[in-house]
């Protein structure tokens, strides 16, 4: 009995057993799924080639600026003594620039190197500029013993914004030259006395006036007869000349003008191609037959390395400045002329300086 008890108990375990072991399901059949999205149809356009042309002239163009430019206020760097011509003439500048453009310009006033130093150290960012007279930044290109002097390559040149004509005169009362009345006359009494050894006063090396009598003296062969004075300000130069301690001059315009117009100075020539809208009646030495002039201007720059769209924007705001009546009527006063060139042209002018320092550099005594 125990025997037939023990022999159905094994036999319901075997088939609890079995039971547990085909109670999984089996897997239902799935589709294979294509992984690769739908192909979207084609784009003409974008299958098109590019015109070279309009791709040459988009990599071409300089970014823009932030219209925004500028956003906080520029640095300009002055170059003159304080209170000097140059020093006011750039700062009636920067104010022309504020009223016009609603830039906040900050001027800060020394000589021409440091200023150039300062913005070459500056961020190449449009916030900071220089303005600079064009004889002095093309000095160390020629000077060889001056090259530690930097030069207008150092920077990046913006515009030229104004330009200073140079005269030449004599004393009104000296008797000497009373048949004198333009430089063709003058050069042919120095001829005519080689006996004569004349003094005249000009302003420093690096002037404008001083090139201008170098390109005379030169022109005219009149190193034997002629004696430089450099004064070391326009007040020391009419000092000279009124105190009768100097036998000609030679100056900017606006420095001769008070004398011109009281008449105690004569004013034999312009050292220029045209005449100069303040002293109207004076002849200039191309109009007297004598191929000599100089052509001296003032210029702003930035770092280089100042993003072009930046740079276009500065001369933009720079070009309202020249043009604002403020500006254009202190030029009046000062003997000047306010012009705006560009980036390209004001280079030109640059390049035309240095061959007139270069071919009168011995005269100048730069080595």
């Amino acid at each position: 009995m125990k025997r037939t008890i023990s022999i159905f108990l094994i036999l319901c375990l075997a088939l609890s057993l079995c039971a547990c072991g085909n109670t999984s399901s089996p897997a239902p059949t799935q589709e294979p799924i294509n992984s690769a999205a739908p192909e979207a149809p084609a784009d003409p356009a974008a299958e098109a080639p590019a015109d070279p042309a309009v791709a040459e002239e988009a990599a071409a163009a300089p970014a823009p600026a932030d219209e925004s430019f500028p956003k906080s206020p520029i640095n300009f760097y002055v170059t003159g003594n304080a209170g000097s011509a140059s020093d006011t003439m750039f700062r009636t500048l920067a104010s022309s620039i504020e009223s016009t453009s609603g830039a906040n310009i900050v001027c800060l006033t020394d000589v021409w190197a440091p200023n150039m130093r300062a913005t070459m150290a500056a961020a190449a960012d449009g916030y900071t500029i220089c303005g600079l007279p064009s004889t002095n930044v093309c000095k160390s290109i020629i000077d060889k013993t001056d090259t530690e002097d930097p030069n207008y390559t150092d920077l990046q040149v913006l515009c030229a914004v104004a330009q200073t004509n140079v005269c030449f005169g004599v004393l009104a009362k000296d008797e000497r030259f009373a048949d004198v009345n333009n430089l063709s006359d003058f050069v042919d009494w120095c001829k005519a006395n080689p006996e004569e050894q004349l003094l005249i006063a000009t302003k420093s090396k690096s002037s404008a006036a001083m090139v201008a009598l170098a390109l005379l003296i030169d022109y005219a062969e009149l190193g034997d007869q002629i004696t430089i004075l450099n004064s070391s300000s326009d007040g020391e130069l009419t000092t000279s000349v009124l105190g009768g301690n100097v036998d000609a001059f030679m100056t900017n315009c606006g420095a001769a003008q008070s004398m011109y117009q009281e008449g105690s100075a004569k004013i034999i020539s312009i050292m220029s191609q045209e005449r100069d809208n303040y002293m109207p009646d004076v002849p200039t030495s191309v109009e007297a037959g004598i191929d000599v002039f100089y052509d001296f201007f003032y210029i702003v720059c930035c770092p280089q390395g100042t993003p072009e769209g930046v740079q276009a924007k500065l001369c933009e705001i720079i070009k309202a400045g020249v043009e604002d009546s403020t500006y254009v009527d202190l030029q009046a006063t000062q003997g000047n002329t306010p012009i705006y060139r560009d980036t390209e042209a004001t280079l030109e002018m640059l390049s035309t300086t240095c061959d007139k320092l270069e071919s009168v550099k011995t005269v100048l005594g730069w080595g």
